[in-house]
């Protein structure tokens, strides 16, 4: 610490502070994007039950009247059917496991962004600290 120059000193302890600051707040960077990671996954984890909560709803817009058919005809229309939500079940839990790996992808693009910002900061500082 430079005394004779208080403008020196005073960038000095900003640096310093600085330095600090950006040491600490990367983990905390990491711990918002793994939060919003796991909120998303929640999310997702809602929009599917819903999702599947809504079969019913898909079942009744296909429903076909059965009054007359035969039991293997009408075995036969129940088994299309299964088929069918089974089919968009797995259809939307791909679709959001796909947005899911998106998402996360995103996030850790982000986290390590910031991370080289910190750190290139971080040693911009030292470095100025060395001259």
């Amino acid at each position: 610490m430079d005394l004779k120059n208080p403008a020196t000193s005073l960038q000095e302890v900003e640096n310093r502070f600085n330095r600090r600051f950006y040491q600490q707040r990367i983990p905390e960077i990491e711990s918002e994007a793994q939060q919003e990671t796991l909120a998303r996954y929640e999310a997702y984890n809602e929009i599917l039950s819903s999702s599947i909560i809504r079969l019913p709803d898909f079942l009744e817009d296909q429903l076909i009247d059965v009054t007359g058919m035969n039991p293997n005809q009408t075995f036969e229309l129940e088994e299309y059917f299964r088929e069918k939500c089974r089919q968009w079940i797995e259809q939307t839990k791909k679709q959001l496991e796909e947005d899911a790996k998106q998402l996360v992808q995103k996030d850790q693009e982000s986290i390590e962004e910031l991370r080289n910002i910190a750190i290139t900061q971080c040693e911009d500082e030292i470095s100025k600290i060395q001259q």
